[in-house]
């Protein structure tokens, strides 16, 4: 928690570090110990210039590493359910993802199993990652010319599955 995220920080960077600095770090690393530790990492290495903008940095570089290290390791299915979840956004319905990915339902169930495991996505629907840098991170892999084929196909999907316009509208601008 909170206080457990103090004292680790606190410890690893110094008593008189400022408040700012601490929140900062609780924010990033969601609370994850192994995300916490990899941007302390990063700010101890960057020295005494430790300010909340360079905790974002680092926490976006923190999750985008450990991601995509892990990715990298996930059978393809995973893969395809995890890229699903990213572009659809969080909160993704079991039935959206697998149209998404044409796989069946219990495929992507199956297949979010090893996200899960990895603290990737979280263990119940809907789809969601477990930390909320994940996702972006995750579009960033895919390469910026076919985004819009995928949110515009989101988009598709989405509306015909009865999802409010705003939520279908955010794909196609």
């Amino acid at each position: 928690g909170p206080a457990g995220i103090d004292h680790s920080v606190r410890g690893r960077l110094g008593p008189l570090l400022h408040e700012e600095v601490v929140h900062a770090c609780h924010r990033v690393s969601a609370g994850l110990p192994l995300l916490l530790t990899h941007v302390l990492a990063a700010l101890e290495t960057a020295g005494e210039g430790a300010d909340a903008s360079l905790v974002a940095e680092s926490g976006t570089r923190a999750v985008s590493d450990l991601l995509l290290a892990r990715l990298d390791r996930l059978p393809p299915a995973a893969t395809d359910v995890v890229r699903a979840i990213a572009v659809l956004g969080g909160g993704a319905a079991l039935p959206a993802v697998a149209a998404f990915t044409e796989l069946s339902e219990q495929d992507v169930a199956t297949a979010t199993a090893a996200p899960g495991r990895a603290d990737v996505v979280g263990d119940r629907y809907p789809l969601d990652f477990v930390h909320p840098r994940a996702g972006e991170a995750v579009l960033r892999t895919v390469p910026q010319r076919e985004r819009p084929v995928l949110h515009e196909r989101a988009a598709r999907l989405l509306d015909r599955a009865g999802a409010p316009p705003e939520r279908t509208a955010a794909h196609l601008l």
